[in-house]
């Protein structure tokens, strides 16, 4: 390891418990010493490792990659620290899978190998205890064996994963590809299924451990559609069964209904067959359409608003008060159109005129009397 390596990791991370030894190196639980989180911090005698590739993606299966060197002889690698259960306890316990459990963690490695493969990542070495499941979700660890594919290698240089899991050709008879990866998936997946599992998967998982990497599918995305049809697959089986069996079935009662034809003793003879002459078709005489005749528009009459007589107000008639005396009516002489003046007056005399002013004594008529009623008894 480097020597500035070394001490930066002696000053960012304290090893709390060692993990794994062997020739490969080591694996050690330690302690973020800033943070305070627990990562997994890794010294490998390997290099060519797809750490870097892994640290600036997006992966959803791998742990997340803290920091990652490499020198020529050796990597150091600080990763994530998944909190899960390991599926090789599952394993132990001889606790199987179900077809559907096993069908729901087969599409998710699915689609987390479909990312790592279109990044020519293969892992070689997919086993229970690299698989760890946490909160219903699946995790792939441990990408010390794994390798960036190479196009026109004839095989890998060289040749690590585990006896068992592995596929042939990862032993030096070829180079690997992404068929290993679903190699060491099927024979991972009957593992957790049990040996005497032989339930609608099986066909699948056995094309997956083919000897013969050209007899596997293809990719895992031709792998993930066969599970999902294979979910089908049976109840069809039986529908079609349930189908034969009802054709035939049909088919002998029908059979057994019809009675067997009469021997014919003497040949029929077969009489000739008369041509009809053609009918010629008279041609359809095609009348115009006649032209549409327009309907005049209805005008609508306005209506007549009867208006309402005036309603005559009645003349209120002042009642005068009980037991009050009522106003004698004075009525005043009209005057007259033309009125006398007094240079239109000329006095008459009867007899001799006077003499004098003295003398003069006018006489008028007699002014008329007004005698009030009496008042009443009541006042």
């Amino acid at each position: 390891m480097d020597k500035n390596i070394a001490e930066f990791i002696e000053f960012s991370y304290e090893k709390l418990t060692l993990l794994k030894s062997s020739g490969k190196g080591e694996v050690w639980l330690a302690k973020d010493i800033a943070s305070g989180e627990l990562v997994i911090l890794k010294h490998v005698n390997l290099t060519g490792l797809p750490y870097g590739v892994i640290q600036n993606s997006a992966f959803r299966l791998p742990a997340k990659i803290f920091f990652f060197a490499e020198s020529k002889t050796d990597s150091v690698v600080v990763e994530e620290y998944i909190r899960g259960e390991s599926l090789s306890v599952w394993v132990e316990q001889k606790k199987f899978f179900s077809e559907d459990f096993a069908r729901e963690i087969l599409n998710q490695l699915c689609d987390g190998l479909k990312e790592l493969h279109e990044h020519n990542i293969i892992h070689r070495d997919i086993k229970p205890s690299n698989l760890i499941l946490q909160n219903g979700l699946i995790r792939l660890i441990d990408f010390d064996a794994a390798r960036i594919f190479k196009n026109g290698q004839e095989e890998d240089t060289k040749h690590l994963g585990t006896k068992g899991y592995a596929p042939p050709e990862q032993y030096g008879s070829g180079q690997t590809d992404s068929r290993s990866d679903i190699y060491s998936l099927g024979v991972t997946m009957k593992t957790l299924l049990g040996e005497n599992y032989n339930g609608r998967l099986k066909k699948i998982l056995d094309k997956c451990v083919e000897f013969d990497p050209a007899r596997r599918f293809k990719n895992v995305s031709e792998l993930k559609r066969a599970v999902r049809l294979g979910k089908f697959s049976y109840p069809l089986k039986i529908f079609a069964t349930i189908f034969l069996a009802a054709k035939v079935f049909l088919t002998f009662n029908h059979s057994a209904d019809v009675a067997p034809p009469e021997e014919i003793s003497k040949p029929v003879e077969v009489p000739e067959v008369v041509k009809t002459p053609e009918v010629v078709e008279t041609p359809q005489v095609v009348e115009p359409e006649p032209e549409p005749v327009e309907t005049p528009e209805v005008v609508e009459s306005p209506q007549v608003v009867e208006v309402p007589e005036p309603i005559e107000t009645p003349q209120v008639v002042e009642t005068p008060p009980a037991n009050e005396t009522p106003e004698p009516e004075v009525v005043e002489p009209e005057p007259a159109e033309n009125p006398p003046t007094l240079r239109d007056f000329k006095p008459s005399f009867p007899g001799k005129a006077p003499s004098s002013i003295e003398e003069f004594t006018p006489s008028f008529p007699t002014a008329p009397t007004f005698n009030p009623p009496a008042p009443s008894s009541d006042e």
